[in-house]
């Protein structure tokens, strides 16, 4: 059953992209938090359809190095575990942190209370 749940973990991210949107739909969130939990989302749908419906940058290095790409994606020559493992990591972890320090300088959203804008 886990390797299964390993092989095609891209099928949770869809119901992860609809929690975030009812979560996104409703709640009452400033325009940052919304934007926030909309990439979150976006970025979840954009992991089942890069491995759901491949034709991306993996099926592109499949297809140069052996020529040809097996229709089935959990029977890639590729650890899954681990693909599964950084899309999440860098998802849930980039999101929060974002989310949580808006105010960081370089941050496309910086409030006029930032000391930099009153040098």
């Amino acid at each position: 059953m886990m390797n299964r749940i390993i092989a095609h973990w891209y099928e949770l991210a869809v119901y992860i992209a609809a929690g975030v949107a009812m979560v996104l739909a409703l709640g009452e969130w400033s325009f940052e938090q919304r934007i926030l939990l909309l990439s979150l989302c976006v970025l979840h749908v954009h992991f089942f359809e890069e491995f759901g419906f491949p034709g991306g940058f993996v099926w592109g290095g499949l297809k140069v190095e052996q020529g040809r790409v097996n229709p089935d994606v959990g029977k890639w020559p590729l650890n899954m575990l681990s693909a599964w493992w950084g899309n999440e990591w860098f998802a849930l972890l980039s999101t929060p942190y974002h989310y949580s320090y808006p105010n960081i300088t370089g941050s496309s959203w910086q409030r006029s209370s930032s000391p930099l804008r009153r040098c």
